[in-house]
Order: C-alpha cells, then structure tokens, then sequence
C-alpha cells in the first residue's frame, strides 16, 4: 500500500515460497499450522498467506510500532487515507508530537524510501500528490488482505510472546542497519532476539530475514538488495532457520 522502510513488497513472493518450503520439511501434522509475524511492518510476506483463497490458516501480526499498526486497523475497519498533502503540511506533522492514523499515513507515503518523515517526496513529482495518489488506489485491495488479519494487543514487543505450534516470520530492524531511519523505529538489542529465536524454534517453524546471523543458523535464501538514490549501494536479504529446528509433530 505504502512504501516502508526494510519492507518486503518486492521480496514477499519469494520469501513466501521459501517458508511454505520449510513447512513441509518441518511440519509432520496434517494441517497448515497458524502464522504468525512479530515484526509485521507493510505486511510485504503475509499478504501472500492472505492472498491464498483456498487455505483456513489463520494469520496473526503484530509490530513494535504502535503507530503503524494502529493505521493498519484503521484501513481494515474502512478508513479513507488523505489524497493530497502539501509540503507544509507533510512538515507541521512531522513535528507534531500527537499521534493520528493520517500522520503515520503521510509520514511513510510522503517520504523518500519509506523512511518515516525523512523528506518530502512529493517534490519529486510533477504532481506532488502523486505518492498518496498512487497509495490510495491499492488501499481497497489491501483492505481485503488486511480482513484476514487479526492484529495483537497495543504496545506488544515480540519477546511478550510465547507461541507454540507456529509458522513464525520474522523480520526484526537489522544490526548496523545505514539506511537512516529514526531511532524511533530501529533501535533494536540484536542478542537477545536470537536467543529467543533458538527458544522458539523447540516448538514453532520459524525462519528470520536479515542480513547475517550466528553460525547456529542455517542461510537458507539470499537475494542482494539495492538502495540509495541511484541505486547505488547493495546488501544481501537473507533468510534463516536454526540449525537446531525441531519438527512440529502435534
């Protein structure tokens, strides 16, 4: 629907293959096991499950940013985002400390790579409205994905958890991640996430996308991303499993 920072609209297909590919080598029941994402973002992997028409599973997400998600809610009950926005207004809400579905709307779909509010986009356009136009003729597609999705409580950070018998996608903010999003949204303490990554993985199927990982895990996909404004930089997106996965048999 709208750009986001690290998100996987591009990647999603291929990442959704490569977790259905695990699932059948690690689930030993006779049913699709529920799926979850912890770090949902844009919902660039989980509107693939969404899209599947002919499967039950049930699909839960959540994300540490509040904000996003609560803007997500707000398409999936019928809310109609902004159409225009002029660089003064995009300005007035980035240095508005009161928090609303249309701020966090402007803020990724106004910006320049999806950073949150990190530069108006629009002036790179003829017409300025073009981004939130462009935004606004996918949100009646997205709202349909987003019907399937049941969102967790406000405020739940992924170690809240303590799933069992999951798919679990992860995609958490990467360490030394360069590609100048706020603080606000990627300060991340990276060696307890993959503890708890080895704890999941007794009694869930879980597999995590970043850019590397502790020898313990196995780089199952890789596919080299390019950024910047030309293009001009690289990094590699990599999916993992830990080496220590246990099959899910009831």
């Amino acid at each position: 629907m709208i750009n986001y920072q690290g998100g996987k609209s591009r990647l999603g297909k291929h990442i959704y293959g490569a977790i259905l590919d695990v699932e059948k080598e690690f689930n030993k029941t006779s049913e699709p096991l529920p799926y979850f994402e912890p770090f949902c973002g844009m919902l660039g992997v989980m509107r693939h499950f969404a899209k599947d028409e002919g499967s039950n599973r049930s699909l839960s997400a959540c994300d540490k940013n509040d904000d996003l998600v609560q803007m997500l809610r707000a398409v999936q009950r019928g809310w109609q985002p902004p159409k225009t926005c002029s660089a003064e207004e995009f300005h007035k809400l980035k240095y508005s400390k009161r928090s609303s579905f249309k701020r966090t709307f402007i803020g990724f779909a106004c910006s320049y790579s999806g950073m949150f509010f990190s530069g108006f986009r629009g002036k790179y356009w003829d017409n300025p409205n073009y981004p939130l136009e462009n935004a606004n003729r996918n949100v009646k597609a997205f709202r349909a994905i987003l019907q399937k999705v049941t969102f967790c409580k406000k405020g739940q950070s992924y170690d809240s958890f303590k799933p069992k018998g999951k798919l679990i996608y992860c995609d958490p903010p990467y360490v030394n991640n360069d590609l100048g999003q706020s603080n606000k949204f990627f300060y991340f303490d990276d060696e307890p996430f993959w503890n708890t990554m080895r704890e999941w993985s007794q009694t869930n199927i879980v597999l995590i996308s970043n850019s590397s990982a502790p020898s313990d895990f196995k780089r199952i996909f890789t596919k080299e991303r390019r950024h910047g404004k030309k293009g001009d930089r690289s990094f590699e997106e990599n999916l993992y499993v830990y080496k220590g996965q246990k099959p899910i048999d009831s």
